[in-house]
């Protein structure tokens, strides 16, 4: 994920948890630190791309940490 104030990298079946809501999404890399994306910064199908990542990697609902 390229941001204007870095790169992060990491693998899918890494991340701990996300969470979205209407203008949002997140993607926590650890308990503490997430990559917040606003929606509008990017097209409807990436959000759908990140999310079903996200639940092929294990994480099948929002709001829910890894085990």
């Amino acid at each position: 994920m390229n941001q204007p104030s870095g790169t992060l990298k990491g693998k899918w079946q890494e991340m701990v948890k996300w969470d979205e809501d209407p203008a949002l999404l997140a993607i926590y890399f650890n308990r503490v630190t997430a990559a917040i994306v606003p929606k509008t910064s990017h097209s409807h199908e990436m959000t759908n791309y990140c999310r079903d990542r996200l639940i092929v990697s294990g994480l099948p609902k929002a709001g829910k940490r890894r085990k």
